[in-house]
């Protein structure tokens, strides 16, 4: 348990987000990154018949939207770090 915030094993990024939330309100900068996200684990992860089709675009995107969540976490790790 972190912030006395409970985590459950999902990969759900919005539900995540949501509880991230419930302790600092900034989280919400996040959401449309992690909707975009979660789109992608639920497809990659649980495949029907046919491959997942996925532009260069959206892997960019998806990349930047990645990159810009593991900064934001990273960045509240280390302020909390201070307290």
């Amino acid at each position: 348990m972190a912030y006395e915030l409970e985590f459950r094993k999902i990969h759900d990024l919005p539900e995540l987000l949501r509880i991230c939330r419930a302790n600092d309100e900034s989280f919400a900068e996040l959401e449309e990154e992690c909707e975009f996200l979660t789109d992608f684990y639920i497809d990659t992860r649980y495949p029907v018949h046919w491959p997942a089709e996925i532009s260069r675009e959206e892997a960019k995107k998806s990349q930047k939207s990645a990159e810009k969540i593991a900064r934001f976490a990273l960045e509240r790790i280390d302020v909390s770090k201070e307290k």
